[in-house]
């Protein structure tokens, strides 16, 4: 600690930064009380500081048993700022919390800033997928077909959606609709249940000769 305020001495303030070191020793010294007390401080000091907005975030959650808490936290931070990582924290709290449409909104809003380099409803499929929840899943995995009709992996996790709940017809109409979107491309099956696909061909090429009978149901 008094290397923390010799440092703190040097530059004429207290940073945010040595901030977060203090925290971080006092907790190293089990001192869970005072380690609070200063992770308020902290905040009021440096309200927009990540490290420290995130530290109290994750004690109002996991350890207060209030999430709303941290999601008034994160929504006042996002109102003013934009963090990726804070952003994807406030979705999964909104989707924890069941509020769907506010964990989309959330997603969809980070896009804008980073860009659309995945499709923005991936997370939120991903998400009901993992829970088994597969009628909210197809609903999204639809979303990324509609964006991305040529790629493959949307139609593969519908099609499974379907087999985990024993609607065996509707997932071969989903691969059958879907066929013209799998040529070309090898498709894999992680252990999640998830499809994963790879061009095998260029696209300018003519492409694999195979049809829907020759492949394994």
């Amino acid at each position: 600690m008094a290397l923390i305020d010799k440092m703190d001495k040097t530059i004429g303030r207290r940073t945010a930064s040595s901030m977060v070191k203090r925290i971080s020793a006092i907790a190293y010294q089990e001192k869970v009380d005072s380690m609070f007390l200063l992770l308020d401080a902290g905040h009021k000091e440096f309200p927009d500081d990540i490290q420290i907005l995130t530290m109290l975030c994750y004690k109002a959650t996991e350890l207060d048993r209030k999430p709303d808490v941290a999601i008034g936290l994160m929504e006042k931070h996002l109102e003013n700022n934009f963090n990726e990582d804070m952003s994807k924290r406030l979705t999964t709290a909104y989707m924890n919390k069941g509020d769907v449409e506010k964990g989309e909104a959330t997603y969809r809003k980070m896009f804008e800033f980073i860009g659309y380099a995945s499709n923005p409803y991936n997370k939120i499929a991903g998400y009901f997928f993992g829970r088994q929840q597969y009628d909210s899943a197809i609903v999204y995995f639809e979303k990324i077909h509609a964006s991305s009709p040529y790629s493959p992996n949307a139609v593969g996790d519908i099609a499974y959606c379907y087999l985990q709940q024993n609607k065996k017809i509707r997932r071969w109409n989903t691969l059958r609709k879907g066929w013209h979107c799998m040529q070309g491309w090898t498709i894999t099956v992680a252990r999640s249940g998830r499809w994963k696909a790879r061009r095998t061909y260029l696209p300018t090429s003519p492409g694999p000769t195979t049809t829907p009978a020759s492949r394994k149901r």
